[in-house]
């Protein structure tokens, strides 16, 4: 049987081959899922920036099926199973994301379609050639619960931590609250000077891509992704200590602008060559064993078998991945003539698709979702949207911010400064978000700790969340926040990253499509977030948390009460 490289272009040339219906159920497939995909991409995009290598990752999948598609499409009652398996998965996590509104289910279900199309199209080859390259979509896909989140808060930790490290070992003074550097008339925001292309999953991506590209073995592969988390922390340890050493030494701000960018792209070219050297460092600890021997007899030097002692042999299966291949079955045996059904087995399994992505396309089309839009609302809030006084407490100051929009802050904020007798309270508008966001996050970021997290209900009817918050040196902080929709709609706090079946249903724009009604019906795209804070140097008793919750909620009833009202004017 002649051989085929597994590199060579031969298999790219019969990825376009096959029978016209089997073509046509991948375009009908491909299109059912885009909708929700595209959204869910988008999303990632706007909101998730420590995720923007992704046009990468596609680009990289895309080149790979086209190198390594096979030449031949040989089938066996497993690939077949496997393969109509995978399309079933897609076909239940498609239907669920459009009873759900998630286009995050979506993405899962053009990921377990894409495979199953993969396994159906190339055959029994698909398993060898396709199946880690298929794995690399999976990295699109954040994890459930906001687990990313925790691995960037814990990597931004450990990078804050040897920045302070290293800081200390030269002499810099400065503060280390949480994760921001606190330097004389200025602070570092660790969280936001990681983001983008200087994002700790950057070169985690990047590990990926060179293992699946090199068809390196296992080991290899877990180490150079290990390898990768370290030299992630490595690279923005460097450049976080770097930004403070300028700053100190030269007065110069490399923490913003063109500077700054510059910066993270030359560390991160740093980090990708690092990588590619430990690469090769492992490429050549981990090389399987050779007989040169038994080949000098030969005069094949260049050309050496593997070893065939038995721990040689142990090492090349169980590390090296390397072994003298068997001979392959003939084709004869293996192949398998499809039935003269198939064809039309194959469009019909592309009805329920096609409908599903015709839901996608009418849920999105509807004019059901009201975002906020960023640009508009930083113009309406001004100084006067808040009296002068409320209550016991005088406003100070007004302040506007614009941050990165990777800012685990929001990309605006205006704020009210208030003052009374014994204490500062700052109000604070916070937009946009996508869907919740958990405030208590940022402040612990900052050095506080969460004590208690209580939801509570005011007397009309909207709720908030009330933390008590402290901090090693015995400062004390008493955080309360909500969120709302676009159309001024207080959203139901959560407890936990899950809404639940029935929170998620309740957003959903299926429902009123339906005749179905439901309590909070918006779909939340976007959402904005309100927030007082009062710090102290004591807790605050019970007489004083009373008075700043009765604040909080007149403030909100002031501020959605304009809001609701500008948005009937509009």
């Amino acid at each position: 049987m002649t051989s085929v490289s597994l590199e060579s272009d031969q298999g790219s040339s019969q990825l376009f081959a096959g029978r016209p219906a089997q073509l046509v159920l991948a375009a009908l497939l491909l299109a059912s899922h885009l909708p929700f995909f595209i959204l869910h991409l988008a999303n990632l995009w706007r909101y998730q920036p420590h995720y923007e290598f992704f046009p990468v990752l596609l680009a990289a999948f895309a080149w790979l099926v086209w190198k390594r598609w096979p030449s031949e499409k040989v089938h066996t009652r497993a690939s077949r199973f496997i393969a109509w398996f995978l399309l079933l998965l897609g076909l239940v996590c498609l239907g669920t994301s459009v009873i759900l509104f998630s286009p995050w289910v979506g993405a899962v279900a053009t990921v377990f379609s894409v495979g199953g199309l993969l396994l159906f199209l190339a055959g029994r080859a698909a398993f060898r050639q396709l199946a880690s390259v298929w794995l690399l979509l999976w990295l699109v896909i954040p994890p459930p619960f906001r687990l990313d989140d925790q691995l960037i808060r814990l990597l931004q930790s450990l990078t804050a931590r040897c920045g302070g490290t290293l800081l200390e070992i030269m002499g810099i003074e400065h503060l280390l609250a949480g994760n921001v550097f606190r330097l004389p008339g200025r602070e570092l925001f660790v969280a936001e000077a990681c983001s983008g292309i200087n994002s700790q999953l950057v070169l985690v991506a990047a590990s990926v891509i060179l293992v699946i590209l090199l068809r390196r073995a296992w080991l290899h592969s877990i180490l150079l992704i290990a390898a990768s988390v370290f030299w992630s922390v490595v690279v923005n340890t460097a450049r976080v200590t770097f930004i403070v050493l300028v700053a100190v030494r030269w007065d110069i701000d490399l923490s913003d602008g063109w500077q700054h960018q510059v910066l993270g792209h030359a560390l991160a070219l740093a980090g990708i060559l690092l990588l590619l050297s430990t690469d090769q460092l492992l490429a050549g600890l981990l090389a399987s064993v050779l007989d040169f021997r038994r080949a000098a007899m030969r005069g094949e030097q260049e050309r050496a078998p593997l070893a065939r002692d038995p721990l040689s042999r142990l090492w090349n299966v169980v590390i090296a991945c390397k072994w003298e291949k068997a001979p392959e079955p003939s084709e004869q045996f293996e192949m398998a003539a499809p039935p003269a059904t198939a064809g039309k087995r194959s469009l019909l399994a592309a009805v329920p698709f096609g409908c599903l992505g015709a839901l996608q396309l009418v849920l999105l089309l509807v004019p059901h979702t009201l975002e906020i839009s960023a640009d508009g609302l930083a113009a309406t809030f001004q100084e006067d949207w808040l009296p002068q006084r409320l209550g016991r407490w005088e406003r100070s100051e007004y302040r506007t911010h614009e941050r990165e929009r990777s800012s685990d802050d929001g990309l605006y904020s205006c704020q009210w400064v208030y003052q009374s007798e014994d204490h500062v309270a700052t109000v604070s508008l916070d937009f946009p978000f996508f869907g919740w966001h958990e405030l208590t996050r940022c402040y612990e970021s900052r050095g506080w700790r969460e004590e208690k997290r209580t939801v509570r209900q005011a007397k009309d009817g909207g709720f908030f969340v009330q933390v008590d918050l402290s901090k090693p040196n015995g400062e004390a902080g008493y955080l309360l926040f909500g969120l709302f929709d676009g159309a001024a709609q207080p959203i139901e706090p959560m407890s936990t990253n899950w809404p639940g079946i029935r929170g998620k249903l309740a957003r959903s724009p299926l429902l009123p499509l339906l005749g179905l009604e439901s309590r909070a019906i918006t779909s939340t795209q976007t959402t904005l977030q309100i927030q007082v804070f009062v710090g102290s140097n004591y807790p605050l008793d019970q007489s004083q948390r009373q008075i700043v919750d009765d604040t909080y909620v007149d403030i909100r009833h002031r501020i959605v009460k304009r809001w609701q009202t500008d948005i009937r004017e509009e």
